[in-house]
């Protein structure tokens, strides 16, 4: 636009200057060849009058060279003078435009021009009283002959005149374009730039009002979206059709160990090198949905690629992908667990039955009968406890599933402890264990539940004193931290230890760390899994320390 201007302007004022130059010479070249005119005019009147009133001698006096050529031809058209030519070399004049006119009008005039058209000549002649015929003439620059001898000063005043006006043109510019840069879009009603552009303005505001309104609508569903991504647990990765990542969430992020990059615009094999995972990601780029299962870092991953489709062709992909790693477990632990069940319980009745076939089918001597029923006896205990302790852990877990605070209330750990301590002191006695605790003097109260607190500090104390050393010791501490806001309730032994591959399934149902399930211990294989999931349902933290061959230490803490 700023172009335009210029250019208009430049050629408008070039334009204009030079019409007017041309029409101003043309009107002074008119006026000019009207004077000379009439200068002729009246010089050929004067000459007229003054042959008629005297002699002819009166012609000596044009005799010499004079701006006018006169000249005087008889009635047949014969030159009798001349002040420029040779009366004897000259042509017959009768025929001449002016001297025809002349002897039928009594005077008469004509302007013929050179046949280079840079000169042209006035006549006017004028008939004496005597028949004879005066005529003067003056021969000066045509129009373009006056333009030729001032070409030079044209094109100095064309230049001049274009100077002026590219330089006007500018200013003139800058003049109407500078209301037009300073107009403020953002508020266009508020601008007096120029009248013309109110219904420009007036548009410019309603669809400003528009955009903002639109753009307002897309940031909120783009906040939506976000907020819903950026906060799913699951990682979502979407990938353009040349195979780079468009986004991806927060979870993807740190499923891949990638929170501290910007995955925006990088191939998707920045994000994971797994076969599992490009097979998936191509598979859905190439058009077809697929799924994968990708193990990484000691995780397990479940991988859902849908492709984008636009028409018949994919544009893209989204990769939906979900950490299965404790659902996995689970499901392994519960086929593990339901494995350890069946053969815990089908390792004692396979015992009771034996026997009492042995005795049924009187097989047994009679003074072996009372040693059979104290195996069926014993089995049947052990049988028992295991069925205790798996609905001990089904009711946990029920419990876990409804509102923890129902089934709270205030209990005072401290007697608990010393509960459990002096029904361990007969089997503390029979494997030569010291058992001793170190409580505060004053009761010392939480929130939790008796019966499952009782459970819990028993077993932990009840292995402490199985697997413990001859002539070793179980200390039992219930210590009160004001400043921490906790209660810890520590139970340290000198046993045999754990090592520290099993340290880590200690607290699984059914683990071990004797894989001959011996039976000279005893137990079940439930305790710590009850310990385990009784700190969660009273939101108690446990955590195990031990050293093969020295001890084990477990601490529970109890928020005060």
């Amino acid at each position: 636009m700023k172009k335009r201007i210029f250019l208009s302007i430049c050629l408008t004022s070039i334009t204009a200057v030079l019409l007017t130059l041309f029409i101003v010479t043309v009107v002074l070249y008119r006026n000019f060849v009207e004077e000379i005119k009439k200068e002729i005019m009246s010089a050929s009147v004067y000459i007229a009058l003054a042959l008629d009133n005297s002699s002819e001698d009166i012609l000596a006096l044009a005799s010499y060279k004079t701006k006018h050529r006169i000249t005087l031809i008889d009635a047949e058209g014969t030159v009798l003078f001349d002040n420029f030519s040779d009366i004897r070399k000259m042509d017959n004049h009768l025929m001449r435009p002016e001297v025809q006119t002349a002897l039928k009008y009594g005077s008469g005039e004509s302007t013929r021009t050179s046949d280079t058209l840079l000169e042209q000549t006035y006549y006017h002649a004028v008939v004496l009283k005597d028949g004879r015929i005066i005529r003067l003439a003056n021969t000066t620059r045509s129009f373009f002959g006056i333009i030729e001898n001032a070409l030079f000063l044209l094109f100095f005043i064309m230049f001049i005149v274009a100077a002026i006006a590219i330089s006007a043109a500018r200013l003139l510019t800058k003049m109407i374009m500078t209301p037009i840069y300073n107009v403020n879009l953002e508020s266009p009603l508020d601008n007096s730039a120029y009248d013309e552009f109110a219904p420009l303005f007036i548009k410019i505001d309603r669809q400003n009002k528009e955009i903002k309104e639109k753009i307002a609508q897309l940031e909120a569903k783009k906040n939506e979206l976000s907020c819903i991504t950026e906060n799913m647990s699951e990682g979502l990765i979407i990938l353009g059709k040349d195979k780079t990542v468009l986004s991806a969430n927060k979870s993807a992020k740190l499923l891949f160990n990638l929170d501290h990059m910007d995955l925006h615009k990088e191939h998707y094999l920045s994000v994971c090198r797994d076969p599992v995972f490009s097979k998936t990601a191509e598979e859905s780029l190439s058009g077809k949905s697929s799924t994968g299962k990708l193990e990484k870092d000691g995780r397990i991953f479940q991988i859902l690629a849908s492709p984008v489709l636009s028409g018949h062709s994919s544009i893209g992909a989204v990769l939906f992908i979900v950490d299965n790693t404790d659902k996995e477990r689970a499901e392994k632990m519960r086929r593990e667990f339901s494995a350890n069940v069946s053969h815990e319980l089908k390792t004692p009745l396979t015992s009771i039955i034996g026997y009492t076939e042995i005795m049924q089918n009187g097989i047994a001597k009679p003074e072996d009968s009372v040693r059979f029923i104290s195996l069926i006896h014993t089995e049947g205990k052990r049988l028992l406890s295991l069925i205790e302790d798996i609905i001990k852990i089904s009711r946990l877990e029920e419990n876990s599933a409804k509102d923890k605070q129902e089934l709270l209330e205030p209990v005072d750990i401290s007697s608990i402890c010393s509960s459990v301590v002096k029904e361990l002191e007969h089997k503390a006695l029979e494997f030569n264990v010291t058992l001793k605790t170190r409580l505060p003097e004053t009761p010392v109260i939480i929130q939790g539940i008796p019966i499952t607190l009782h459970e819990m500090i028993f077993n932990v104390c009840d292995n402490a004193v199985t697997y413990n050393k001859e002539g070793g010791s179980v200390t039992v501490d219930v210590i009160q931290n004001f400043e921490r806001e906790n209660i810890e309730v520590i139970i340290r032994d000198t046993g045999i230890g754990i090592a520290p591959e099993h340290q880590s399934r200690i607290f699984e149902r059914f683990y071990r760390v004797d894989k001959s399930h011996s039976k000279k211990t005893g137990g079940t294989g439930l305790g710590l899994a009850i310990v385990k999931h009784g700190a969660q349902l009273m939101n108690a933290k446990v955590f195990l320390s031990s050293e093969f061959g020295k001890g084990t230490t477990v601490s529970f803490i109890f928020r005060s």
